[in-house]
């Protein structure tokens, strides 16, 4: 199979994977809260939410994994797959012990950390221990998805996730509905999570024939190996929840007013009304831009610079393009859809600046992180993760500093510029500039190849959108998807003929055609 086709695949079968996370919430939500009640299931997010923090003793390990398996995969050196598996089992077998001893220590002090009182509290215990246990056991497991991620088939991994959550839904309906509660609805969680982790690991011996378990495979340097690319890992990755997750907390702190105790959640809800949809657009492109990783991996272990350069620059011309059209979407038709969605209250402007306002500069960060997210890609192919977590780091502290100053001044919106004015410095100019030199492609002539497609498609939305609102008034979803239709798809013509090659529009037509030209 072609790599376009590779590629094509990975990213539809992670926005199926995204696609059915997002429906299954959505459904579901609201009837695990009739079922539970509302207290009970707050308790139930604590469960998920304090067990979900184990993550955190990763330390970029697994990372680490997929990138050093596929490394040696490429190179067909099967003592360095098995050497670095074999030494990431035992240490998250460590820190698998370890969080099991966690979970046995807190089981007993929950209901009074916590403050659960009542018959819940034994619940609670249960909830808890099971959930611990899970992920516990989980950690060393989950060092067998290196596998799919090795051989570029996201498409296995997302058939294991996709009939989890399929399952789960299922399961969680019949054990609310027998009255199971709180400790069934952890146990068939719990479980299904150790399945899926399990078929990962059926599934990584037949995707790596040769592969083996032993102890005698544990190896110092392959530690040191891990350590070096999984610390820096951990630091992109806790840069990137810093960037992502601490505008609430900035709102909260400076907003706070003992005259007024309701102002900052006001302020708060305001802002991530507008702030919300833009991590739904992130997804989209991320989940394209992630099924790129392993093919810069294998072509940067084959000293294949030339190959690494085309991904770059196609990669980032297709996604930018992609990433352009949603920006726009949240740009001139935003205050439409807030006000479907949510009401008209949030982009009036009689209370706070309108949230239709914190999406629109939002979404020209979103375009900028997700437009360049290739780079990124390849930076991690590279192994340039020192580069990735030293910029990383800086945007968070500047993002962080500049929104507690800005807010200040512009309120809300202060806080959408200080996420805004650090990516647009890191995204659009260290970043490219950095692989620019590493890979002999000039920034100016990088930055010419790349955006013309999505800047055109967003100045035809822009044109389109005038019009439009004078014909349309959008007052429920039907409008809005007409609307849509019209702003987007007139668009997408310049978009497309800007920002795809002959040969690659030449390409695709021949794979929808048949042979001879012909429809």
């Amino acid at each position: 199979m072609g790599i376009l086709r590779t590629i094509a695949r990975n990213a539809l079968s992670n926005a199926a994977g995204y696609l059915v996370s997002v429906v299954t919430a959505l459904v579901l939500t609201p009837f695990v809260i009739h079922h539970l009640g509302k207290s009970v299931w707050g308790f139930w997010s604590l469960v998920v939410s304090f067990t979900g923090y184990y993550g955190i003793l990763d330390l970029g390990i697994r990372s680490a994994v997929g990138q050093y398996v596929t490394r040696y995969w490429a190179q067909r050196d099967m003592d360095g797959v098995n050497r670095t598996l074999n030494t990431a089992l035992i240490l998250t077998g460590a820190v698998g012990l370890l969080l099991l001893g966690v979970t046995f220590l807190m089981v007993p002090l929950a209901p009074g950390l916590f403050q659960v009182r009542g018959p819940v509290a034994r619940d609670f215990q249960w909830a808890i221990l099971i959930m611990g246990v899970s992920v516990s056991l989980s950690f060393p497991l989950a060092v067998f998805g290196s596998a799919t991620f090795a051989r570029q088939r996201f498409d296995i991994a997302n058939a294991i996730g996709i009939s989890e959550k399929i399952l789960w839904a299922f399961l969680t309906i019949w054990v609310l509905e027998h009255g199971k509660g709180l400790v069934g609805l952890a146990g068939i969680t719990g479980g299904l999570s150790l399945l899926s982790w399990g078929a990962r690991m059926i599934v990584a011996f037949k995707l790596l024939p040769g592969l083996s378990l032993s102890p005698a495979f544990f190896s110092k340097a392959s530690v040191k190996e891990l350590w070096n690319f999984g610390i820096f890992n951990f630091l992109v990755n806790a840069a990137d929840r810093i960037v992502l997750n601490t505008d609430a907390f900035v709102i909260g702190l400076v907003m706070a007013t003992p005259k007024d105790p309701a102002l900052a959640g006001k302020a708060i809800a305001y802002y991530n009304v507008g702030a919300n949809p833009i991590f739904y657009a992130l997804a989209v492109t991320n989940s394209v831009a992630w099924t790129l990783t392993p093919y810069a991996t294998s072509c940067d272990s084959r000293g294949e610079r030339d190959a690494l350069k085309n991904l770059w620059l196609a990669g980032t011309r297709l996604i930018f393009l992609m990433a352009a059209v949603l920006t726009g979407g949240m740009i001139f038709l935003g205050s439409d859809f807030l006000s479907v969605w949510v009401g008209p209250d949030f982009v009036s402007g009689k209370e706070f600046v309108s949230s239709a306002a914190v999406m629109a500069v939002l979404a020209v960060a979103a375009l900028a992180r997700s437009g360049m997210s290739c780079g990124k890609q390849v930076l991690f192919g590279m192994r340039e993760v020192k580069f990735l977590a030293f910029i990383s780091m800086g945007e968070a502290v500047a993002n962080l500093g500049l929104s507690l100053v800005l807010i200040h001044y512009y309120g809300i919106l202060g806080v959408a510029l200080g996420t805004l004015i650090p990516i647009l410095v890191t995204q659009l100019w260290i970043q490219p500039l950095f692989l620019s030199r590493r890979l002999g492609e000039p920034l100016r002539d990088f930055l010419k190849n790349v955006t013309p497609g999505g800047l055109a498609a967003m100045a035809v939305m822009g044109l389109l959108s005038l019009p439009v609102h004078r014909w349309i008034q959008v007052e429920n979803w039907g409008d809005f998807i007409l609307a849509g239709f019209l702003v987007t798809l007139p668009a997408l013509v310049p978009g497309i003929l800007l920002g795809t090659t002959r040969e690659e529009r030449a390409r695709v037509l021949s794979k929808i055609l048949p042979r001879g030209g012909k429809a």
